[in-house]
């Protein structure tokens, strides 16, 4: 299944966080084009990690450069050293292990992403992104019970995004539990054209692209008529859940979409 917009930016950074990081990128992101600077870097001892977080940071950037040239496996490996030699710094060890569950998404490796995501679900519990990715793992491992758990404290978070819904439907459907497929499609459809009635909206693209994989959704639920009786989860949270589902899925009185849809990653 090929899905698209998973990488949405809902990454918390604080401020004082996104000052240091202002200060030292232009010139590292300048140099970092430079591949005879790059291969000299390269060379650094990682062991000047601790004393020198501007060589910290230069290796993060070298991961950003590793990453962005396709050379998964060596931004995750270096990814992790940085987390080792820079443990007390908890926002570099949160990019850090982001980059990491991108490299091991990448690479294939959904076992690896799946270890990655839950602790960073863990550590932030609040960010609907994290259970989002873990989401995408577990379906990817065909582990579709616990992707709709995972799809459920994401919406928790975030209500209104069409990419958990999209998500949670494609769960339903590899289930068989069609008639809460066709309720979260339902809901989808109507966060979709409302943003589409918007004058000027950005996602209108977007908003195009998914309505037309949702219509082929429903194209192949209503093949599988008549349905088999609709099977709640046995998690007590996720039952209740699935109740508002069956019900009209009434998360919140705000129909906005709650992300904007864009920077395409297809697992």
């Amino acid at each position: 299944m090929d899905f698209s917009n998973f990488e949405d930016d809902f990454f918390e950074k604080g401020e004082e966080e996104k000052g240091k990081q202002k200060e030292i990128e232009p010139p590292y992101h300048a140099k970092i084009d430079d591949e005879v600077w790059f291969k000299d870097f390269n060379k650094e001892s990682l062991t000047s990690i601790n004393s020198n977080p501007v060589s910290a940071m230069k290796y993060r950037y070298t991961v950003d450069h590793l990453f962005n040239t396709q050379k998964f496996a060596e931004a995750k490996d270096l990814a992790l050293s940085i987390v080792e030699h820079f443990s007390d710094d908890s926002g570099l060890v949160r990019d850090m292990t982001e980059i990491c569950y991108y490299c091991s998404v990448k690479l294939g490796d959904y076992v690896e992403a799946l270890g990655y995501c839950s602790q960073l679900a863990k550590d932030r519990p609040k960010n609907p992104s994290y259970h989002f990715f873990m989401g995408e793992c577990l379906y990817s491992l065909k582990r579709y019970d616990e992707a709709v758990v995972s799809c459920f404290y994401a919406l928790n978070n975030l209500p209104n995004s069409t990419n958990f819904l999209y998500l949670l439907s494609q769960c339903y459907f590899k289930l068989e539990n069609f008639e809460l497929a066709n309720k979260v499609l339902d809901r989808c459809t109507s966060l979709l054209e409302k943003t589409l009635q918007q004058k000027k909206s950005p996602w209108d693209k977007t908003c195009h692209k998914r309505l037309k994989e949702v219509e082929e959704i429903r194209s192949e639920i209503k093949k599988r008529e008549p349905f088999p009786l609709c099977r709640l989860s046995l998690n007590e949270e996720v039952c209740r859940f699935e109740h508002q589902i069956l019900e009209g899925f009434q998360l919140d009185n705000n129909d906005a979409l709650d992300e904007p849809e864009d920077n395409p990653i297809n697992l």
